[in-house]
């Protein structure tokens, strides 16, 4: 196995090891950014607001959806049969 093989399938080397591309800074920054969003980011409790704004937006969709499709599967009405004097 070549040793770029080795590296992509993360059997030897690697992110940890600095000897990727990255050097070893990849997981670093991601655990900055993690770090910083959780201290500078919203708090707990307007994430579960946005989380549950999400879900009903979506809610929201498959009820659109839903309801169209109820009336495309309707079958067409053909009129109805008026009585004559």
């Amino acid at each position: 196995m070549s040793e770029s093989t080795e590296q992509t399938s993360g059997k030897s080397g690697g992110c940890g090891t600095g000897q990727c591309l990255c050097a070893g800074t990849g997981p670093a920054v991601t655990g900055a950014v993690s770090h910083m969003m959780r201290q500078y980011g919203p708090s707990e409790p307007v994430r579960r607001h946005f989380s549950q704004a999400r879900l009903e937006i979506l809610k929201g969709l498959r009820a659109l959806l839903d309801q169209r499709i109820e009336e495309i599967q309707k079958p067409a009405s053909r009129g109805s049969k008026v009585t004559v004097d």
